[in-house]
């Protein structure tokens, strides 16, 4: 119907049920409405023409047959679109066997409509409600205007349409020579990974990536089937709300032990320690590659925000900046764009830790020698090596994650 229709509104009723004022809608079609509606109808004797192929047709209304053996150029005659008032004579009507009643389909659309403009519209043109950051709309109530009384095929592909960008597909999971995939989006290998135990949130497959779904503390997906000493690792990640109040934040770890194991204090006592949350045990064990780009400090010691040990790309926690054993040559000037696949590399050879994002060096740190609590191969400690993806605060996707033996 025509937008900005004065004699079509919404406004609180004078009555009351249960104690709150209803809704009075007035929807009044306008002099362009009919002139929509009638070249609909017109429309639809031609469909019904060209399916008829020649031949004579029914007149089905309502489920009951109103006639047989109709002539398919006469059908404007025989159920005319708009009819004499029965009770008002001399006043025209919609043919109620013709045209349904407006407001009685349950099929309007608009209330939710998208455009630029907040003060016009209620969505903006990817279906988010204007000034809302996570709050999506989705079906036939986004339209402006549509010309059909049954929008379903609308509402459908608005809402593929919305699915695509809130998630783009990745990349196709191709072959590489000399890797092999640790998931490539299909449920048989998502069998191969494991949540630890007593961590917040989850991961589900969406359209062949792993989402984060976190919840509460910090959570830890890990690859169970093997555990690696020296590789080059290769995934695609994806940002839906790199910055902002409860961004994503999230990352790759790499050669932790086993979560489900007590873990040997540093300190050389013996004492092995029983995690209650076991994700604690790939951040104490092995080292972490993060994904946060505004770079959150650890509000529990009164960190601050923004520093590069923080932040995306950077080996987590390792504070000092250099070239020396213990220190993480730090590199990386890109900002991540939102909603768009981005990839990682990391190269693991030794004390060595290379990290290389969308193609470009982002750090590279050497283990100090003395430091033989975090970081072990399989082949100093035969429980290390595994390899895992954190949930921490916001929904960070991952996909295509792959190996090379080195």
């Amino acid at each position: 119907m025509q937008p900005l229709n004065p004699q079509s509104f919404v406004r609180p009723d004078p009555e009351t049920e249960f104690g709150v004022k209803r809704a009075f809608v007035s929807i009044q079609p306008s002099a362009r409405d009919m002139e929509l509606w009638e070249a609909m109808d017109k429309a639809a004797d031609d469909v019904a023409r060209i399916f008829a192929n020649g031949k004579k047709i029914d007149l089905i209304v309502k489920q009951n047959v109103k006639k047989t053996n109709v002539d398919p150029a006469a059908l404007a005659t025989e159920l005319p679109h708009i009819i004499d008032d029965p009770k008002n004579p001399g006043r025209k009507i919609n043919n109620p066997e013709r045209r349904d009643g407006l407001g009685t389909t349950h099929h309007e659309a608009g209330t939710l409509r998208m455009g630029d403009n907040p003060n016009q519209s209620v969505t903006d043109a990817n279906c988010r409600f204007h000034e809302v950051v996570n709050a999506y709309a989705a079906g036939p109530a986004l339209f402006p205007t549509i010309g059909s009384p049954n929008p379903m095929l609308t509402g459908i592909a608005l809402a593929r349409r919305l699915g695509d960008h809130l998630l783009p597909p990745p990349p196709a999971a191709k072959p590489e020579a000399g890797f092999k995939y640790l998931f490539d989006g299909t449920g048989a290998q998502f069998k191969n990974w494991k949540m630890a135990s007593g961590g917040g949130g989850n991961f589900i497959i969406v359209n062949r990536a792993l989402v984060a779904q976190p919840l509460g503390e910090i959570g830890l997906l890990y690859y169970t089937s093997e555990k690696f000493e020296n590789f080059t690792l290769r995934l695609e990640f994806l940002l839906s709300r790199p910055v902002g109040r409860d961004n994503d934040n999230s990352g790759v770890f790499v050669r932790f032990r086993d979560p489900s194991q007590p873990v040997p204090r540093a300190d050389g006592s013996g004492i092995s320690d029983v995690y209650n949350n076991q994700a604690f045990v790939a951040v104490d064990t092995g080292f972490e590659i993060q994904i946060d780009e505004e770079a959150r400090g650890d509000t529990r010691f009164g960190e601050v925000d923004g520093l590069l040990f923080n932040r995306t790309g950077a080996i987590y926690k390792v504070k000092d900046f250099g070239t020396a054993a213990g220190q993480q040559n730090y590199q990386n000037n890109q900002t991540l764009a939102q909603e768009r696949w981005h990839s990682y590399e990391i190269v693991v050879s030794g004390n060595t830790y290379v990290v290389r994002l969308n193609g470009q060096e982002a750090t590279r740190f050497t283990r100090k020698a003395s430091d033989v609590f975090r970081g072990n191969p399989p082949s100093v400690d035969p429980v290390s090596g595994f390899i895992g993806l954190q949930t921490h605060t916001g929904q960070v996707s991952f996909a295509n994650v792959r190996i090379r033996i080195d």
